[in-house]
């Protein structure tokens, strides 16, 4: 069995973190769509789960951003999420013209995680192409 190198860990957690926001994002914008479009739904529970769901995983990676020394990063997705949290039970069919702001800050979300799964593939993508040094 081939063992990993010793920096192998640190190189994939930046992966894990990027699977994560990527699935969570995708599946996020699935019920957001859902959600805003659908006018024969009754209550849409099960995409409002979805978005819980998410929320929670995007919520993990962030206090893991606070708690790894990302401050900026973690921050900024915490207040993201605390941001497009509260305007989650406004969100239905229609209700974008009714209220803009949430539907915004909601997209605005989910275009932050886009952009922070793209920072991990990159931040892995350095740490394997950084020379290691011997001696």
């Amino acid at each position: 069995m081939r063992r990993l190198p010793q920096s192998a860990p640190s190189l994939l957690a930046p992966l894990r973190d990027a699977a994560v926001v990527a699935v969570a994002v995708f599946f996020a914008a699935l019920a957001l769509d859902d959600i805003t479009t659908d006018l024969t739904a009754p209550g849409f529970v099960v995409e409002r789960v979805v978005l819980l769901c998410c929320a929670t995983a995007l919520l993990v990676v962030a206090v893991r951003l606070l708690r790894g020394g990302q401050r900026l990063l973690g921050g900024v997705s915490l207040a993201v999420l605390a941001a497009a949290a509260p305007g989650q039970q406004a969100l239905s069919p229609g209700s974008v013209a009714q209220h803009p702001l949430a539907y915004v800050a909601t997209v605005c979300a989910l275009l932050w995680f886009a952009t922070l799964a793209i920072f991990f593939v990159v931040s892995a993508w350095r740490g394997r192409a950084a020379p290691t040094r011997s001696g």
